[in-house]
């Protein structure tokens, strides 16, 4: 198993024009990170990109994630459970922020 939390950064959600309401994101994305998922305080991502005001991310394993300000940002077992290889969870955020991830 990898315990890999996957963040893919864009610069804004786009609405989606068929008849489902949902979100489009674009692709490419602005940027991409990968975080190594480890026992609580877990590992912090880098600061996202100056344009970034949408993430989406996925793990390869369950994991928690806090979003945040980088200063001090840890991630804990009560934080958002994000299950193994569920579908993306967009986040809105700003680019000061970070994500942080760690076991269950």
């Amino acid at each position: 198993m990898a315990n890999k939390l996957y963040v893919a950064e864009f610069p804004n959600a786009q609405p989606y024009s068929g008849s489902q309401a949902s979100e489009a994101l674009p692709s490419p994305p602005l940027a991409s990170q990968v975080v190594t998922i480890a026992a609580a305080p877990g590992n912090t991502s880098a600061a996202f990109n100056a344009k970034t005001r949408m993430i989406a991310v996925t793990s390869d394993t369950a994991c928690c994630i806090n979003v945040g300000n980088r200063a001090g940002l840890v991630a804990a077992a009560t934080d958002l459970y994000i299950p193994a290889n569920a579908a993306p969870i967009k986040i809105a955020v700003t680019p000061d922020m970070g994500i942080a991830a760690c076991t269950p």
